[in-house]
């Protein structure tokens, strides 16, 4: 798999932004534990790990322990940590309340 299909395949989960739009209100908040809904590879956010490498598995645990925004686009990031591991950056789609 290359990675311009990992960052396409990301990009297209995203949801449409309206310009001007206020900020999406994030639906998970710090502490709440969620399930990866897809495996989640490194988008080159890891430096240590090859991009395309699979980071969290599809239904791994995962706890949220920060929320911020995209300022661009308004988006809930949520950084979450799998299974006491690295913490990974998710957006809502690609995670459920676990």
């Amino acid at each position: 798999m290359s990675n311009e299909t990992i960052i396409d395949a990301k990009a297209a989960r995203r949801p449409a932004v309206i310009p001007g739009a206020p900020p999406r209100e994030p639906k998970y908040q710090r502490g709440a534990s969620v399930v990866a809904m897809i495996d989640l590879y490194n988008d080159g956010s890891y430096p240590n790990r090859a991009n395309g490498a699979l980071l969290v598995t599809l239904g791994a645990l995962g706890e949220v322990v920060q929320v911020g925004l995209h300022v661009e686009t308004g988006t809930p990031i949520y950084m979450v940590q799998f299974g006491g591991r690295d913490v990974v950056g998710c957006l809502e789609e690609e995670i459920v309340f676990g």
